[in-house]
């Protein structure tokens, strides 16, 4: 069974379900840099390792960037490991972890959720480009993020493309009736639901969001999950004069799943991601969604009027004016709830972990048929 030491930031809940399905097929260690993130709730520092061991930097050294490197440095020069994943790449520690294996020539593989091109200074550009381009192989969550490797040199032929997500086959909703939903949460049943998920951070573009509330013209409720409104929301929601926006502190990942479910719409009106799990997670209920053109996976998964619709960032006349539409056209919502179940059946944690096994087989595969074993 081949060796393989992975190297990421937290052990996030998703990426631990899917340490355990990839460490069936391989002999898989993992290296945490931390426990948890101040971004994060504070369960995410609780998991069970079932198919893979694991190390956490932060614990065992003190955040060091210099004696983590040291301890990883120590992990592959004794020959243990097959190949290295990067996952950190752009963190202080990765790329001391690329740096090295690079002058050691030995084989390392860079790993990315997602990734897009933005304007770079001279500097940063080819910083940026002089840790990504000697990989001999990339993990791309998608074509957009393939781009990104691509233009900071990584030869596309060693590019693999793999389907990233949250959510296990087995949460994906089968049904297309929000009523049962509702009723276990509490929610009216006649009443128009519009779902949004992220923290509370401008990031996430939440102002944009009820500024768009404001112009909707379809009796709707919104409900905004990930923290207390900020003063300026709070202000931004008075100014407006608007009594059907709510917002409720973090929930269990399995109850924030109800909410999307239970919604006639989910809406992600995000500044920046260079992924956004939450679309997977409202794909996974079979909600419709509207959300921009500054989110990766949206751009990626979502076709307009199959799936939902994706706005200009920045935009909130464009995202009521698709809020209205969808609203006011339930059949068009019918058919995209059963479009969304059909599409997040090939983004689940195990498609991926198949795709990603068969990824790193192939190149060892190709290792081997280059002498390189």
């Amino acid at each position: 069974m081949k060796r393989i030491l992975y190297i990421t930031n937290i052990p996030a809940p998703y990426t631990v379900e899917f340490f355990n399905d990839l460490g069936k097929n391989f002999d898989l260690t993992v290296v945490f840099e931390g426990k948890n993130s101040a971004e994060r709730d504070q369960s995410w520092e609780k998991f069970n390792a079932i198919n893979f061991k694991y190390s956490i930097i932060e614990e065992k050294q003190n955040i060091n960037p210099f004696v983590s490197t040291s301890g990883i440095k120590k992990m592959l020069n004794e020959g243990k490991y097959d190949l290295c994943i990067v996952g950190n790449y752009s963190s202080f520690i990765g790329m001391k972890t690329i740096e090295w294996l690079r002058r050691k020539k030995l084989p390392y593989a860079i790993h990315a959720d997602g990734g897009i091109v933005g304007e770079d200074s001279f500097l940063r550009y080819h910083v940026k480009r002089h840790f990504i381009r000697k990989a001999g192989l990339y993990f791309s969550s998608g074509h957009i993020t393939t781009n990104y490797f691509t233009h900071y040199g990584a030869k596309k032929e060693l590019v693999f493309e793999y389907p990233f997500s949250s959510v296990r086959a087995d949460q994906i909703r089968q049904d297309t009736d929000n009523a049962k939903y509702r009723e276990k949460l509490g929610l009216p049943a006649n009443q128009k639901i519009i779902v949004s998920v992220g923290r509370i951070i401008p990031l996430k573009g939440v102002d944009v969001l009820i500024k768009s509330m404001s112009m909707v013209k379809t009796e709707a409720k919104l409900y905004i999950i990930g923290g207390a409104a900020t003063p300026d929301l709070a202000a931004l929601v008075d100014t407006l004069k608007l009594n059907n926006v709510e917002f409720i502190e973090f929930l269990p990942f399995n109850t924030v799943l109800d909410y999307m479910a239970a919604a006639d719409l989910f809406v992600f009106l995000t500044r920046g991601d260079v992924w956004g799990l939450v679309i997977n997670e409202a794909f996974s209920m079979g909600t419709p969604i509207i959300s921009t053109d500054k989110c990766v996976a949206a751009v990626e998964m979502i076709e307009n009027g199959k799936n939902g619709y994706i706005v200009e960032s920045e935009n909130p006349e464009a995202a009521a004016e698709r809020i209205d539409f969808l609203l006011r056209h339930e059949d068009l919502c019918h058919r995209i709830k059963r479009n969304n179940i059909q599409k997040a059946a090939e983004y689940t944690i195990e498609s991926m972990s198949e795709t990603y096994s068969r990824i790193i087989n192939a190149f060892f595969e190709q290792r081997k048929y280059r002498g390189k074993e």
